[in-house]
């Protein structure tokens, strides 16, 4: 496939960031594996929109191109099917002010007091609470799992904009649950995915033999005050008040499901100038998975989660291919006439073993050939595939697999609404 500059006669000239606040600092709520960097959310956006129109991430993970269109002032609009990823996403389309925070903190703390709890985690998810143990301090997993059951209990018995500020606070304590920061309630591990229990089992003894030798231990346990480490977080990402009120005033909004089905309102049909995402990479990336501590602090069983993401977790090339093609075709339908679609995927192996490496990029818009002959309402046409460069910290999709398993090109291919 020739390799050209995306939506060649604009991206020469880039029209200017609009200098609209501290925005950007939510973006460091939480990391999350396989995330693109802003600035090329911001890139696409800025090119291929105008204020007050449409964006569309139907897998929208962390939230970073719907910060991104708010902070722009357009409308954002959301789709994932994993909750950890919707909570993230809901964060950063109804942002609080750091007293917000407080006072949702403080109402959450009243339930603990009163020991309110459904008795989730030590009920359906006993046997994944007793593996999350083993990363915390006891003390602070004790309280951790109060903060967890209190929060279940209230998102059961609340709703609206009350709702929405628990989410923020969620959102909050999944980027503290394992990482190497201060506020970090964990052992010392990575911030963008759940390490396995059975390795850091493993570290655990490793470090208890290294202390009985007078050595220091890699992966120490400290005690972390949950409340003073949720507290001090959301000072340094919660952006000011005219910023919260001006993203708020956005309307942007996040669906809990399928790419398939959200959004469903028929008053999105036609209405949307950019569908800016990235779809899994096959199954190179476990989602659920690789999320399992913070699935648990938000309810659920990893497991339970991956079921629901079956279709693109495949190692099905012809699987995922025509999942992908119904995502596809309710675009085309979303997207008004002149709108862009924009896909970031990486060349993949369809397992460790696999040669040649697959090119995303390239099957996608080969399908779509196929699509334009066989749907009467598909008109989609590719403008062009531009390959990613970027230098590997700050690639589209960072990836922890090993050289022979990873995402080592990423491709952004745009196509245009007829």
């Amino acid at each position: 496939m020739q390799e050209i500059q995306l939506a060649a006669e604009h991206m020469e000239e880039l029209p200017e960031s609009v200098d609209n606040g501290d925005y950007i600092l939510l973006q460091g709520i939480a990391s999350r594996i396989c995330s693109f960097p802003p600035w090329l959310a911001r890139q696409h956006i800025l090119t291929l929109t105008d204020p007050g129109e449409l964006v569309l991430d139907q897998f929208s993970g962390k939230g970073t191109a719907l910060l991104e269109a708010l902070g722009q002032n357009r409308v954002a609009l959301g789709v994932d099917v994993a909750p950890d990823a919707f909570i993230l996403s809901s964060a950063k389309t109804y942002p609080l002010t750091y007293p917000e925070v407080l006072e949702t903190l403080a109402r959450i703390y009243r339930l603990v007091d009163h020991g309110s709890s459904d008795h989730v985690l030590t009920g359906r998810l006993g046997s994944v609470t007793r593996q999350a143990s083993i990363f915390y301090h006891p003390r602070t997993f004790r309280e951790l799992r109060c903060f967890i059951e209190a929060c279940l209990y209230l998102r059961k018995r609340t709703s609206g904009d009350r709702l929405r500020e628990l989410r923020f606070v969620q959102a909050i304590l999944l980027g503290l649950l394992h990482g190497h920061r201060n506020e970090a309630l964990s052992l010392p591990c990575s911030h963008a995915y759940s390490m396995s229990p059975a390795y850091v089992r493993k570290k655990r003894l490793e470090d208890e033999s290294r202390v009985r030798r007078g050595l220091k231990a890699k992966y120490p346990i400290a005690y972390r005050n949950l409340w003073e480490c949720l507290e001090s977080r959301a000072l340094q990402i919660c952006p000011s008040s005219s910023t919260v009120a001006r993203i708020r005033s956005l309307c942007g909004r996040v669906w809990y499901g399928s790419a398939l089905t959200f959004p469903k309102e028929p008053e999105f049909e036609g209405r949307v100038t950019l569908c800016l995402t990235s779809p899994p990479y096959l199954d190179r990336q476990r989602y659920a998975k690789d999320n399992w501590i913070r699935l648990w602090a938000l309810g659920y069983d990893h497991r339970t989660v991956n079921r629901r993401m079956h279709g693109f977790i495949s190692g099905s090339l012809s699987k995922y291919l025509d999942h992908l093609e119904l995502v596809l075709l309710k675009t085309s339908r979303l997207l008004r006439v002149g709108g862009h679609l924009v896909l970031i995927v990486g060349d993949v192996k369809t397992d460790l073993k696999a040669k040649p490496i697959v090119n995303l990029g390239t099957e996608i818009v080969r399908r779509t050939r196929q699509m334009s002959r066989k749907y009467d309402d598909f008109h989609m046409v590719h403008l062009g595939t531009r390959r990613d460069d970027v230098p590997a910290g700050r690639r589209s999709s960072n990836s922890f697999w090993s050289s022979q398993a990873g995402t080592k090109i990423d491709r952004i291919v745009c196509f245009r609404r007829e």
